[in-house]
């Protein structure tokens, strides 16, 4: 039979590692990657879809046709 002593250490020791391995390990900061890539200075990319999914519109409309509007986008995942 094991002694209380060992039973607690075990029992730490296998806390401690579960806790390092849910939280991981440190890594340097510029090894990271970004969660999100700014689209700052950049043309956004056309709007893929088929005609039939556009609203009000007889035929999808392009960015350029867009362009200086207010639009509504609806994302359904």
């Amino acid at each position: 039979m094991m002694s209380k002593n060992r039973i607690t250490r075990t029992v730490f020791v296998v806390w401690a590692w579960s806790l390092v391995s849910a939280l991981g390990f440190p890594v340097e900061a510029e090894k990271r990657r970004p969660y999100f890539t700014s689209q700052l200075g950049r043309r956004p990319p056309e709007l893929v879809s088929r005609d039939e999914h556009w609203i009000n519109a007889k035929k999808k409309l392009t960015l350029r046709q867009l362009h200086g509007q207010v639009i509504w986008l609806e994302f359904n995942f």
